[in-house]
């Protein structure tokens, strides 16, 4: 009986329908194998994650086990290279976008819908601080990629650059509500490095070209 109303109700599905739910079971059974493509339909599978990180990565990281842990221990590394010393500040923040897409960062890196690492000039240091409040609030997976994020960058530049950034260390300083935690943010941090050094940058290309 129980089969029966089974297959009452398959047989009222699209094809695309019961192609789905075929697919799954198939998926089930032989995890290795690939769904393909329907046409018209698209994927009926939402595609593998590329990295850990991608891995329920809006999820908050509990810092208890391992591989929470060798992840943070991983994203607070110094970028590759030398440290920024408040010149090429373009190729810099290129490396700080791969380090962002390996390390999931670029959800909180991307306001109003534009990368902070690349419309850097067209975003202000207000619209940064309106978009970090509201997951410093949240005080969840946002705000600990955040946390990672300033962790690395200070390591990732000279003593110079990090006095000069932390004479404006109320521009990154953040009130978290409603527990009332101050807090550095990592995004704030970096537009703050950026608007240090964007007019030198913009001054020294200028005369280069020149």
């Amino acid at each position: 009986m129980a089969t029966n109303a089974y297959q009452a109700f398959f047989n009222t599905l699209t094809p695309e329908q019961q192609f789905a739910v075929i697919s799954q079971v198939h998926q089930s059974a032989y995890p290795t194998h690939s769904i393909p493509t329907v046409p018209g339909i698209g994927r009926l599978q939402p595609t593998a994650p590329m990295r850990p990180t991608d891995v329920r990565k809006d999820w908050s990281l509990d810092y208890v086990s391992p591989l929470s842990i060798k992840l943070y221990n991983k994203a607070i590394e110094k970028l590759p290279g030398d440290p920024f010393n408040g010149k090429m500040l373009y190729a810099w923040l290129q490396r700080i976008q791969d380090k962002a897409n390996t390390c999931s960062w670029t959800s909180i890196l991307t306001i109003n819908g534009s990368l902070l690492t690349e419309k850097y000039a067209e975003i202000s240091l207000e619209e940064v601080r309106k978009h970090a409040q509201a997951y410093q609030n949240e005080a969840r997976r946002y705000a600990q990629n955040a946390e990672q994020l300033i962790t690395c960058l200070k390591g990732s530049i000279t003593k110079d650059v990090h006095t000069r950034v932390q004479q404006l260390r109320s521009k990154f300083l953040m009130t978290r509500e409603p527990e009332k935690e101050v807090v550095q943010d990592g995004v704030c941090y970096l537009k703050v490095i950026i608007d240090c050094y964007h007019c030198n940058t913009r001054s020294a290309t200028a005369e280069v070209r020149k």
